[in-house]
């Protein structure tokens, strides 16, 4: 992990090295356990820099980044841990925390919104131009979050909610609006 955040190059050298059986149960348990301590260790003394770099890879290595980073700060905050850090090393860590955050939840509450708004639209009658506008309004949200947080989701994520939204968007009966939406996500 530590390597993973000195450079790019170096993040990229260290995960096509990386050896996973992921058919052994217990051997990727032992990885996650591992993966959790490092990450543990390394994060308070991070730059805000290298912690993005070491987010793109847990990203890459991990489904659910939010449950991972909850289970550092369980770790970091336990009995076991908690006179680890000085006053100021919780202050920087809950700052490299919170931006790591603000990429996810934001993006997790405009999906969340668009399939909400869309559902609602097919239901109703007509399917008013209103919610329409509403979706096309959250997807320039979207984009606007992805673009200022380039490495909140890899390529693989971004291209697993361009087809989730896609799917949704199929389910209007207006061409016009099916049309525009997903020309809107396709740009995402």
């Amino acid at each position: 992990m530590e390597c993973c955040a000195l450079s790019d190059r170096v993040h990229e050298a260290m995960l096509e090295s990386l050896s996973l059986n992921l058919l052994k149960p217990d051997e990727v348990n032992m990885f996650g356990k591992g993966l959790l301590v490092a990450a543990c260790q390394i994060l308070p003394w991070c730059t805000s820099r290298e912690w993005e770099r070491l987010l793109k890879v847990l990203q890459e290595l991990l489904l659910r980044l939010s449950v991972f980073l909850l289970r550092i700060f369980q770790l970091l905050c336990s009995s076991s841990c908690s006179d680890w850090l000085s006053p100021q090393g919780w202050v920087h860590t809950g700052r490299l925390y919170a931006n790591a955050m603000r990429g996810i939840i934001i993006l997790f509450v405009f999906t969340q919104l668009f399939c909400l708004v869309l559902h609602v639209q097919v239901m109703i009658p007509g399917q008013p131009e209103a919610l329409f506008l509403c979706a096309l309004e959250i997807l320039t949200h979207y984009e606007a979050v992805i673009s200022a947080y380039p490495d909140s989701c890899t390529a693989l994520q971004g291209l697993n909610t361009r087809h989730f939204f896609s799917t949704i968007t199929d389910n209007l009966h207006c061409a016009d609006m099916k049309a525009a939406l997903h020309q809107k996500i396709a740009q995402l």
